[in-house]
Parts: C-alpha cells; sequence; structure tokens
C-alpha cells in the first residue's frame, strides 16, 4: 500500500495513530503533525459519538474565493453524513499542505450531507503551543511576576535587562523571511508573542524613566501655582510638550476610575507608587479641562445601574442638580458616572459645594431632521464648602427701584 493510499485508509477509519508514519513534516498548514493530529482527533470523536464508524471519502475541486479551484477532500460521517473538508497538493508519493476549506465544493453527484464541521487550528489550545510556552523562561518569568496582586516596575525592568539580547536576536529571525518560512506556524506565533511581550513591558519601562520628568514639572508647578501670569506660561509650556504625557495617558486612560487611570495592562497591575509623581501631574492635567461652579445641592438621584447591551457598555450613573446663585438662578444638573459616582457618597441636600465637571456637547438631528445643539455635565469630583455665608439686604434701596425703576404696569 503507497503512503497515498494508507492515508486516505487511516482517515476513513479514523486511526491517527496509523497516520503518524504516513505524514510529510508540517503536513497542515506548516503546523507540526502533533497539531494536526490532535485535530483530527478532536473531530473523529465528535463524528464517533454521533455513531459514525467509518468515513467516506470524495475528491473534489472548490467553488468559493478561499477555495477557488483547489484539490479538495472531503470526508463524510456514514451513519450521520457529517462532514469536513480541507484542500490538499499531492506529488507521485505524498499528499501534503493541506489547508482549511470551507463547504462551499463541487460535487459530481448530489450527495444528502449532513452538519459541517469546519476545520481549523487554533494555536492557542494545542499541546504543542502551551508546550513552547512552558519551556520558554522569558515567558515562564512573566507569568510568575504578573500573577501578583500587584507588580513592581524594578521587577520589569530587571526582566527586560536579562532578555535583551534574546529579544534582538528573535526581532532579527523574524525580519529573516527566508528563515521564518523554515519554522513550523507554532514556533513562529511562540516568537511573535514574547516580541509583542518585550514591546509592552518596555514601554511600561519607558513611562517609569519619565517619573524624575513629571516630578520636576510638580516642582516648577509648585512654584508658580499662586501667580496668575506663571501659571498660565506652565499650562503653555504643558500643551507645547504634551507628547511628554501623551503615551501615558494613551496606555492607562480610564474615564470610568475615579483617578481617571487604571494601571493595568493584560495581566499586570502596576503599583501606583511607581507613578506617584505622573498621576499627581496627570490630575493637574485633566482637572484643568474642566470647568467648576458653586451652589446648593436641589437634589441627588438614586444610583442607576445599565447593564451591556449590543450597543452600549454596561455602567452606573448617578446625577445630582445644584442650584446656582447667579442672575437668572441657574439650576445644573451634572451626571456622574462609574468610579465616580463615589464623589457623591456622604453628600445631602441643602450642602454648599463646589462640583468640576466636563462639559461635552454637540450637533444633533431629531426624528423630524430637525438640527440642534445638546450639551451635558459630566462630573469630575466634588469639593464641600462651607455654608454660604449670608448677604444683608439693603431694603431701603431696592424699595427705591422697585417705586422708580421697575414701576407698576398701570
Amino acid at each position: 500500500m503507497s503512503q497515498k493510499e494508507e492515508f486516505i485508509n487511516c482517515i476513513s477509519s479514523m486511526n491517527t495513530k496509523s497516520l503518524e508514519t504516513v505524514l510529510v513534516k508540517n503536513a497542515f498548514k506548516r503546523y507540526a503533525n502533533v497539531s494536526f493530529l490532535e485535530k483530527l482527533n478532536k473531530l473523529f470523536t465528535e463524528l464517533k459519538a454521533s455513531g459514525n464508524t467509518s468515513l467516506e471519502l470524495y475528491k473534489t475541486i472548490g467553488v468559493c474565493g478561499c477555495n477557488k479551484d483547489k484539490k479538495i477532500f472531503c470526508f463524510v460521517g456514514n451513519y450521520t453524513q457529517d462532514y469536513f473538508a480541507i484542500t490538499y497538493q499531492e506529488d507521485e508519493n505524498n499528499y501534503y499542505n493541506f489547508s482549511t476549506s470551507c463547504s462551499e465544493i463541487l460535487y459530481d453527484n448530489k450527495h444528502q450531507l449532513g452538519k459541517f464541521h469546519y476545520f481549523s487550528i487554533k494555536p492557542e489550545s494545542t499541546s504543542e503551543y502551551r508546550k513552547h510556552l512552558n519551556d520558554s523562561n522569558p515567558i515562564c518569568e512573566y507569568n510568575t511576576f504578573s500573577s501578583k496582586s500587584v507588580c513592581k516596575m524594578k521587577t520589569i525592568v530587571l526582566w527586560l535587562e536579562k532578555y535583551r539580547g534574546f529579544y534582538d536576536d528573535v526581532v532579527t529571525i523574524l525580519e529573516d523571511k527566508r528563515y521564518v518560512s523554515k519554522l513550523n506556524s507554532i514556533e513562529v506565533l511562540v516568537k511573535k508573542d514574547f516580541e509583542v511581550l518585550y514591546g509592552k513591558l518596555d514601554i511600561l519601562s519607558r513611562l517609569y524613566k519619565k517619573e524624575a520628568y513629571f516630578r520636576q514639572q510638580l516642582d516648577n508647578y509648585n512654584g508658580v501655582k499662586d501667580s496668575v501670569l506663571k501659571l498660565e506660561n506652565w499650562f503653555s509650556y504643558q500643551a507645547e510638550n504634551k507628547n511628554e504625557y501623551q503615551l501615558f495617558s494613551s496606555v492607562f486612560y480610564d474615564s470610568r476610575e475615579l483617578t481617571h487611570y487604571r494601571l493595568e495592562l493584560d495581566e499586570l497591575t502596576l503599583n501606583p507608587e511607581d507613578f506617584k509623581y505622573t498621576l499627581k501631574y496627570m490630575s493637574i492635567i485633566e482637572e484643568a479641562k474642566a470647568i467648576h461652579f458653586e451652589g446648593k445641592i436641589k437634589s441627588i438621584d438614586d444610583l442607576e445601574v445599565y447593564k451591556k447591551t449590543e450597543n452600549t457598555r454596561a455602567y452606573t450613573r448617578r446625577k445630582i442638580v445644584l442650584s446656582i446663585d447667579d442672575f437668572c438662578c441657574s439650576e445644573f444638573q451634572v451626571v456622574f458616572t462609574d468610579g465616580r459616582v463615589k464623589h457623591l457618597d456622604n453628600l445631602s441636600v441643602g450642602q454648599f459645594v463646589k462640583v468640576f465637571a466636563r462639559l461635552t456637547g454637540g450637533e444633533l438631528q431629531n426624528s423630524e431632521g430637525t438640527k440642534g445643539y445638546k450639551h451635558h455635565l459630566y462630573g469630575w469630583r466634588v469639593e464641600i464648602l462651607d455654608a454660604k455665608p449670608k448677604v444683608k439686604k439693603n431694603t431701603k434701596e431696592m424699595d427705591l427701584y422697585y417705586k422708580y425703576i421697575l414701576p407698576l404696569p398701570f
């Protein structure tokens, strides 16, 4: 029996053990054969559980964009007619270069087929991939320190220094297309995983090194914050050098958090102490974007909890209404969401407070097509103030106003 005939016989009888000696190296999409056999075993188990004892082979060609004109093996269960399909190439002795095929296949005769099983390998679920990760010292060390409740940046910096040379080698390999073509798909994936992991941790290291810069900026701020002109110049300098903090904001900004930042990246939870100057600096920058006003709390709504939908994320919301002692006796509704609802804890109606909020707005169009503008106040934080001082009334002068400036209408 030739190797080609033996391959067909092994698949038809759902026997992967004998198949090991028949397959060419990396037979399926440059995956190691162990991963290909694992996938076949899983599929054979499902087909056998449905009552199938053997598979019937149909050789055909694909008609879809993903498999058009490619040679295809279609294997059909003898009981349920459930089936799967893979593309292939062949020479005189072997079938090779197997790949995934969809169900769009040209048949000489009409077949009554059952359920289609899409044949694809998920690298992360293969034992080969797990073995590579378990054998990788840098990955194992990363898993150890990332599993801790809080990870210190010094640990990450030491890891980066230790594997700098290995990272350079991996990058060189991945850039060499001829060398990469000799590796199987899992080996390439593991190297790319390491490259990405190193790159992410290197970004954290770069942000950590900026602590000295932000500490200096805070010292400068404390030296000018009591001078309107000097403080304005300080903020102008920060705007011109926005690139110094833009990366930190991009990586960690989270509007749902009470502090506006979540120091987490993948499995890592970072120590806020490692970024204490950066966080303090960012709070000044963020607060400068907020407007603030003083008023008396007129009402505080109960907490509202919204579940995740197809179009929105899960979130919590709480509204507060402030009475403002201005010419129009304005009343402002401010919405606090997610982590920032904690700012409203222990507040009560009648308290005098200063509210910091973000003003947002934009053009809207109603169902009739009329365009308009709508604005919202999103709460940033709340500062409790002393009771508002009572204003002495000058009734004599106001009596003159009502008598001569604002006369009766008759």
